[in-house]
Order: C-alpha cells, then structure tokens, then sequence
C-alpha cells in the first residue's frame, strides 16, 4: 500500500500527524510525506518538499496555489494508493486531481476553519472524499451538510490506567494558569483587569504564541499577580498543570474558530486532574458545561467572588466521574476514527490511478 501524506507546514506544527503515522506502522505501507518547509528546515527529497522563499508561517493565496499546483503535479506523476490531505487550502486548491484519480481513495483532515470553505466546489469535494476527519464537532455547523465525518480529537491516550488524580486542593493563593500557545490578548487582558493584584490569585501564562508580547507590554509588569513565562520544554508541561488549580481556556466567541474549535487543554487540564476556566458563547464552553469539567462565566463581574465560590463548590469525586465520562467518550471516538481508518486503508474503491 502506497500513501501520501500532504502536509501544508511543517511537520512540528502538526501534532495530529502522528496519529496516522502510528496507524500506518509496518512493513506492508510505503508511507511518504509531503511537507511545505514554511521554515526552511526539513530534509526531504526534492519531490517531496516544497518551498517558497520566505520563511514564515503566515501565507496568502498566492503561496497556497504554487504549493497545490506542485502537490497537483507530484500525484499526477506518482500514483498513489491512498491520500490524506491536511487543511482545507490545500485540498481545494488540488481538487481537481483528488477528484479525478483518487474519489473515494483520499481522507481529508480539517484542523481549524478557513473562509475557503465558502467557495465553489467543497460539497463535491467532500463527497467524493472516503470521509472528512473533524477535531471537533463544533465544525458540523459550517461545514457541507452532505459528507460523512469522524471525529480524530486531539488526544492520545487510548485508556485512562495512567490518569493523574483529581487531588485539587486549594490554598492561596488560587493559580490560574493558561499553558500552550497564547492567543486570544482582548480577553487575557479583560481576565487580568478583573483580578488585578490580587493577593488571592495568580495568574500564569506559559508558552509562546502571536500575543506573547502584546500581553507583556500591557500586563507583564502593571500587575503584581502575573507572571508570563513564556517558553516551556514538553517535558515539564505535567508539573506546569499539576500546579495550576484552574487551566485558563479563555476566549471570546467572536469567530468562528472561537465558536467551534477545541484545544488540547480540553483534554490534558481533566487528564492531570484540573478543572478548567472558561468564557460562555464557544462549542468549547458547551462541552465543559456538559461534562461538568469546570467553571464557564459570561462575563468578568464579581470574578474573584465567583472562582471563590467555585472553588467552595468543588467536589473532587463528581469531577472524577465526569472527566472519566468525558475521556472516555473520547477514547471511543477516537477508536471508532481508527478502526474506519484501518477500513479506509484496506478497501480500493477503483479507479484512482
């Protein structure tokens, strides 16, 4: 079994690619993956790497079209069995070559929104897919109604044998930390502003990300209670949730992306034992609020006296029951993407090549 795996960025910024990459272990698979070297690192044969000039991750449309007119000429020049295509602008921009020699032989994986979706030609780009992998349900609300969908979240335990303990013991002061790429400022802004100095709060933002800066010129050093740390080795992330009483998932619904995504704190903060700390109006919100796996508000009045109250509230045993539901469901999910993975790959549906 020949497959390709087009990836529009480098592979470091993919971590979902691993999921597939363990699915196609063994010898029977010639796995090959093509890379957008956004950064100018990778070391691929020629034919499998793309690059265009800059280094940079933000790209235009422009960018989009040279990289799907050379993945377009790659398929058209190396047969392949099987194809996955990651992200919507790369799909649409090779379409026509998905269409023609590989309907029903190529799974494409949506990772986040992109206003390409509103173009001409996605519902019959989706039909002609074996299925659309989602990474949250969320993404049901705009994309075409018509399409078969298996949900890959971002999470990889396939059991809960190792799971950290729900030990939550409050004391002050409460830490409040966000941990993984920053984003959303307007809100981590408003957040700081309400619970500013407070000598019952700390709050900590770590890791990098497109606001990192921003935050620090408007609250790295105006508050006593903040501390943005900035860079942190995987290694270390455990003690950084470990430590935090509420994970930060912050951010208000004004996009959809906002609206509909969910980030990986959805699954570590329950995974290591700690409830989360959400704002109302996103898909991410409902779920918290469906599983009882922390606190959502919907606005920033009387903040403090409402963590306080939580947090008097809280009880350790019901947030176990309801994070083991939750992961569990999850766990089942992700088993149901893989068996019809498994199906995906074994069943030839003619004439792609």
């Amino acid at each position: 079994m020949k497959i390709l795996l087009i990836c529009p960025t480098n592979p470091r910024f993919m971590p979902y690619l691993n999921n597939y990459l363990q699915l196609l272990e063994g010898a029977e698979n010639q796995v090959q993956t093509l890379v957008w070297d956004r950064f100018l690192t990778e070391e691929y044969v020629p034919e499998l790497v793309f690059r265009r000039g800059k280094e940079q991750h933000q790209r235009g449309v422009a960018d989009y079209y040279f990289f799907g007119k050379f993945v377009s000429d790659h398929l058209k020049k190396n047969p392949y069995d099987k194809v996955v295509c990651f992200g919507l602008q790369t799909a649409f921009f090779i379409q026509k070559v998905l269409k023609k020699r590989y309907s029903g032989n190529f799974v494409i994986d949506v990772r986040d929104h992109n206003p390409i979706i509103g173009f001409y030609g996605f519902p019959s780009l989706i039909a002609h897919s074996a299925f659309t992998v989602i990474s949250s349900s969320g993404y049901l609300s705009w994309l075409p109604e018509k399409g078969r969908y298996l949900i890959n979240h971002n999470f990889l335990s396939e059991d809960l044998s190792e799971m950290y303990p729900a030990d939550v013991s409050i004391k002050d002061p409460v830490t409040i930390s966000s941990i993984g790429a920053l984003r959303d400022l307007a809100i981590n802004v408003d957040f700081i502003r309400a619970i500013a100095n407070s000598a019952v709060y700390k709050l900590y933002f770590h890791g990098r990300g497109d606001i990192n800066s921003e935050l620090e010129a408007q609250a790295g050093s105006a508050f006593s209670n903040v501390e943005i740390t900035g860079y942190y080795p995987k290694e270390s992330e455990i003690d950084l949730y470990r430590a935090a009483d509420l994970v930060n998932v912050l951010r208000y619904p004004d996009g959809i992306n906002n609206r509909t995504a969910l980030p990986n704190r959805l699954y570590l903060a329950p995974y290591f034992g700690r409830p989360l700390f959400a704002y109302e109006g996103s898909y991410l919100a409902e779920v918290i609020q469906k599983y009882d796996l922390g606190l959502v508000v919907s606005s920033f009045d009387d903040l403090q006296k409402v963590i306080l109250n939580y947090f008097e509230r809280f009880d350790a045993v019901a947030f176990d029951v309801a994070r083991q539901k939750f992961l569990n469901e999850v766990i089942h999910e992700n088993e149901v993407f893989k068996r019809e993975f498994g199906l995906f790959l074994r069943v030839n549906l003619g004439k792609s090549l």
